[in-house]
């Protein structure tokens, strides 16, 4: 009897341990072998955006720099930029190595300096709504610009020979001209000019005078397009909006005195057209007698008594 007694005492010591085993199990969900329960969380799949190769810092990225990746998302910082999308256009502040993700926190504006080819400007011209296309011009569009601009001519017109002794002076009254300057014809001495017939004349800028237009760039590259932010629009200050320009020094005079006198036009290119035109202009004498524009006739007035 005391050996079955023995037996027992051990038996209900195995069996009590067991109960505690089985207490610690279900208390720790299963996962002492380190497998999770079908309760526990599991990581999902998150699309995140890294480089696709090395890339300087501040450097303009485009679609084959970056791509893509499905990660998990217990993998992230919480920073990743999340699509191609967000980053186009944009640089980054350090170098990129291939593989490397990108964070939001690393983005900047780009600037333009390093794309410009060598013999090349950055110039900035304003545009209106109509000049941006209704909106639809985008960076790395390639444009053509039509330039108009009102041209009055003053003529040396001819005269008969005037006679004169070596020691006269001839002088006339300062005449008025409607929209130039009377100084233009000032009193004092003048003599004839003895210049053929139109061998000298001058081209002047008038609100009135006859309208020329013509297309004088084309094929010019827009590195950025610059419009307000929301908060301009709606606070009250409006910065207007800008073309961005690349050009050379020649294009950069043009675009200058195209700002200061007349107006001008953008005119949006094909993605696949680099073919230069050549034009001829055209003023209100070519809408006539090229474009087939009716001209005034002349009127007969009725002879004296007609009723």
């Amino acid at each position: 009897m005391r050996r079955n007694g023995r037996l027992l005492i051990v038996l209900g010591v195995v069996l009590l341990l067991g109960a505690v085993v089985l207490a610690i199990f279900a208390l720790t969900g299963g996962e002492d072998d380190g497998t999770p329960s079908a309760d526990s969380p599991r990581a999902q799949d998150v699309t995140v955006v890294q480089a696709r190769r090395d890339v300087e810092a501040h450097t303009v990225l485009r679609q084959d720099d970056v791509e893509e990746i499905i990660v998990k998302d217990d993998t992230l910082t919480g920073d990743e930029v999340r699509s191609v999308g967000e980053v186009i256009g944009l640089a980054y502040r350090t170098d990129l190595v291939e593989d490397q993700r990108l964070l939001r926190d690393g983005l900047e504006v780009s600037g333009i300096a390093q794309e410009l080819e060598v013999g090349t400007r950055a110039m900035s011209i304003p545009v209106d709504r109509n000049n941006l296309v209704a909106g639809l011009v985008r960076q790395d569009d390639r444009i053509d610009i039509i330039f108009k601009v009102n041209l009055t001519l003053l003529r040396v017109t001819p005269t008969r020979p005037l006679e004169l002794s070596d020691n006269a002076l001839l002088t006339l009254p300062a005449v008025e001209i409607e929209g130039y300057d009377s100084e233009a014809v000032p009193d004092g001495p003048v003599y004839p000019y003895a210049g053929d017939p139109g061998s000298r004349f001058a081209v002047l800028e008038a609100d009135s005078g006859n309208p020329v237009v013509r297309l004088v760039l084309q094929n010019i590259r827009i590195l950025r397009v610059v419009q307000p932010s929301a908060s301009a629009q709606t606070g009250g200050t409006q910065t207007g909006d800008f073309l961005v320009l690349e050009v050379n020094a020649a294009q950069a005079e043009l675009l200058h005195l195209m700002q200061t006198v007349g107006t001008f036009h953008i005119v949006l290119r094909g993605t696949e057209d680099d073919v230069e035109l050549t034009t001829t202009g055209l003023n209100m004498e070519l809408l006539v007698t090229e474009y087939g524009f009716p001209m005034p006739g002349t009127i007969t007035l009725p002879g004296p008594g007609a009723q």
